[in-house]
């Protein structure tokens, strides 16, 4: 895989992921991460993205480095998946797993299918206060 441009986080704030170069990635090489949600995934909703989207690309998820691991966007890979897709999309992020709670947490709040009240109080008490540093993009030559 190629190498993604390096781009230091001092913040979550997801303007800044949207940022980040976007690469195609084999949706085998992904594995479920932060599961924010007590009931999986929801297949109506997966139903409703491969509909809504066609033949169309959709949009990138984003993904920790470390295992490959969705943060934000399992309902977009699962659509790919039933879709027939070898890639999807995706911005990577150097984080730890705490780090990624936090941004999946932020991300769900902010579009897609809203997390359910008990997904969201689950949440909360699994996250943390984040560190000044934050998450930070793949460096030029790392691995992702």
């Amino acid at each position: 895989m190629e190498s993604a441009e390096s781009s230091t986080r001092s913040e979550f704030d997801l303007k800044n992921f949207e940022k980040l170069p976007a690469r195609d990635v084999p949706v085998h090489a992904l594995s479920a991460g932060v599961s924010l949600r007590q009931d999986g995934t929801d297949a109506a909703h997966i139903q409703l993205l491969i509909d809504a989207a066609g033949s169309a690309e959709l949009p990138p998820i984003l993904v920790q480095i470390d295992g490959y691991r969705v943060i934000d966007g399992l309902h977009r890979l699962e659509a790919a998946r039933l879709r027939g897709d070898d890639t999807i999309k995706a911005r990577f992020l150097d984080c730890s797993n705490s780090e990624a709670l936090v941004i999946a947490m932020k991300a769900n709040g902010s579009h897609g299918l809203p997390l359910s009240k008990p997904d969201r109080v689950s949440g909360r008490s699994a996250s943390w206060v984040p560190t000044p540093t934050g998450p930070t993009a793949p460096s030029p030559g790392s691995p992702g």
